[in-house]
């Protein structure tokens, strides 16, 4: 696309949207945690600083997701807080 062409539409099940309206933004990041399909916890995650999620839910299946509007190279999940030193 030409540099003042905006993409729009659906692709792959999703709507495309402008991503120059989310470099504009400030820079925020939102994890939201699912145990067996249901959304247990939501947290704005401020820093790259580890952080517990809460306790008290046993599930078969657990989903995260993460919505960003800064690049992301990775997210590490662990048990305990020792396994992450690995990381």
């Amino acid at each position: 696309l030409a540099a003042n062409q905006q993409q729009s539409g659906a692709f792959n099940g999703d709507d495309l949207v402008d991503i120059a309206f989310y470099q504009s933004q400030s820079p925020t990041t939102t994890l939201i945690v699912y145990a067996d399909g249901e959304e247990i916890w939501r947290q704005s995650v401020e820093d790259a600083k580890m952080f517990r999620l809460p306790s008290g839910f046993k599930a078969h299946t657990y989903e995260l997701e993460v919505i960003s509007n800064v690049d992301m190279y990775s997210v590490a999940i662990a048990e305990v807080g020792k396994e992450l030193m690995m990381v």
